[in-house]
């Protein structure tokens, strides 16, 4: 029997157009921006409801011996995984002052920062490093995360800033 949120395991992903419209605003209004990656995502998260899994072949024992596992966090390949961490995410971010966009669940607005979010990736953009640090800190208290410092590839699309903009380019 699936359990009762199975079903529930759509996450949202940054839309392309909120992307780009981030990325000219940062050329407009020289905004400092650094990336963040969050170190095994999915299993940082609690896990809200009940959820129990068999032991891999290698681990069964006797048929005396046969044991089932409850999670307490969430997996990678768990259905519900992407969910639970974009909701986890969500909370920590409203609760640091951010509100969700409208428009695009995955844009994040505070009064001085701005964050994009890519499943485990997040781009913080600011008018001041000293601004996006102090939140990265803050979010260091809560999960294990990387600072990927400025921003290379993201959204499966390679960023190449030059002095006269930026570039993006997607190959395959």
């Amino acid at each position: 029997m699936f359990g009762l949120d199975f079903e529930e395991r759509y996450a949202p992903v940054v839309q392309w157009s909120t992307v780009r419209l981030i990325l000219s605003l940062l050329l407009l209004l020289g905004l400092k921006m650094k990336q963040v990656d969050y170190s095994n995502a999915f299993v940082q998260v609690n896990i809200d409801k009940e959820v129990f899994c068999e032991l891999p072949q290698e681990f069964l024992g006797t048929e005396e011996e046969q044991y089932v596992l409850k999670l307490k966090k969430s997996l990678y390949g768990l259905k519900q995984a992407p969910r639970l961490w974009f909701k986890t995410l969500e909370k920590s971010l409203h609760d640091r002052g951010f509100r969700s966009s409208a428009i695009d669940p995955c844009l994040f607005l505070k009064e001085d920062l701005i964050a994009l979010v890519y499943v485990d990736d997040v781009l913080f953009f600011g008018k001041s490093e000293k601004i996006i640090d102090k939140m990265i800190e803050s979010l260091k208290k809560n999960f294990d995360l990387n600072v990927e410092g400025a921003m290379e590839a993201f959204f499966g699309v390679e960023v190449i800033a030059h002095k006269d903009g930026v570039l993006a380019r997607q190959s395959g």
